[in-house]
């Protein structure tokens, strides 16, 4: 969380959440590294950027963590509260893995 209280990523992980059958990200004003695979989720695969108070928290679905290791990975947990592992978060999770490009550099 930052200082107004917004949600914003973990230590190692962007964060997408579905809120209102739409999936969000936080801003990179909100105070967080603008990361590879969070960049795949808005440019490729519908992902909107809107500020996430900690008070919609309750109103969060589903969610998943992304990082260049991980690629996607559904969060089971936010705190006390449990997330849905719903059809829609393995749509996107599988979404955004076939957008990215497996490369190796020589």
């Amino acid at each position: 969380f930052n200082t107004d209280n917004e949600i914003t990523e973990t230590a190692i992980s962007n964060l997408v959440f579905r809120i209102e059958e739409k999936w969000v990200t936080p801003p990179i004003s909100a105070g967080i590294l603008p990361g590879v695979m969070r960049a795949i989720a808005i440019e490729r695969c519908a992902v909107t950027v809107r500020n996430i108070h900690i008070s919609e928290i309750p109103h969060i679905d589903e969610a998943l963590l992304l990082s260049s290791l991980k690629i996607a990975q559904p969060v089971s947990h936010i705190g006390d509260f449990r997330m849905k592992l719903s059809p829609s978060v393995e749509e996107l999770e599988a979404q955004i893995r076939a957008e990215v490009q497996y490369f190796s550099v020589r």
